[in-house]
């Protein structure tokens, strides 16, 4: 039937080494995505965390306007700590 498949070790990759190379290199960078994407995945997961405890912060409260602290994106904690001056021009 098939006798010239490469996966029998009679096409193109007739060396044992070669095609363990090639199955063991495609595992190795399958496996490098999944390390990617779970470290994403986890900071991402820490981001919402904090984002929920600004939310729950009672704190940061303003109650003349009753205005909840409210976080609508997870990348506010980064944002708000690089914050150092606020100029405005508005005169009381």
């Amino acid at each position: 039937m098939y006798t010239n498949a490469y996966y029998l070790n009679s096409g193109y990759f007739h060396h044992f080494h070669l095609d363990y190379i090639l199955i063991s290199g495609n595992q190795y960078i399958q496996q490098c995505y999944y390390v990617v994407w779970l470290c994403i995945g986890s900071v991402e997961t820490i981001r919402l965390g904090l984002s929920l405890i600004i939310n729950w912060d009672l704190k940061m409260y303003y109650e003349p306007e009753d205005v909840p602290a409210l976080a609508r994106t997870t990348t506010l904690n980064e944002e708000l700590g690089q914050i150092e001056y606020i100029f405005s021009d508005k005169v009381r």
